[in-house]
């Protein structure tokens, strides 16, 4: 079975996780991956003002994973409350049909951005009605 990826990316507040979870509840057979649960730990990156940067992302753990989903083995994802930045669970996935992967900057990952079968970027911009 191939996996068919595909990335969800856009600013903050444009839809991304709503998106995502549509998609999740009408495709059949689908993973769902957060960046954000990739975010190192608060004392590493609490000196930054600014959370987009690649470097407060554990960019090795997250493509890992990414990229054993697509080659057909299980991974075991920690994931993280983003209130208070302690890890709040984890999640076992298999591989599936569909894995929609999203955050603010999947796509500036050079890593990533072959995997992507479709990219979509969202911008509450474009939406706005004058």
């Amino acid at each position: 079975m191939q996996t068919i990826t595909i990335g969800v990316s856009g600013q903050t507040g444009a839809g991304k996780s709503s998106l995502c979870k549509d998609l999740r509840n009408s495709l059949s057979n689908c993973n769902l991956i957060h960046q954000d649960w990739y975010f190192k730990p608060i004392e590493e990156i609490a000196d930054t003002n600014n959370f987009c940067e690649l470097n407060c992302l554990s960019i090795s753990r997250f493509v890992s994973d990414i990229l054993s989903l697509i080659s057909g083995n299980k991974v075991k994802i920690h994931t993280l409350d983003l209130e208070t930045f302690e890890p709040s669970g984890e999640v076992e996935l298999e591989p599936k049909r569909f894995l929609l992967v999203e955050g603010m900057t999947i796509f500036r990952i050079p890593e990533l951005r072959p995997t992507f079968d479709l990219r979509v970027y969202l911008d509450p911009g474009l939406d706005e009605i004058m």
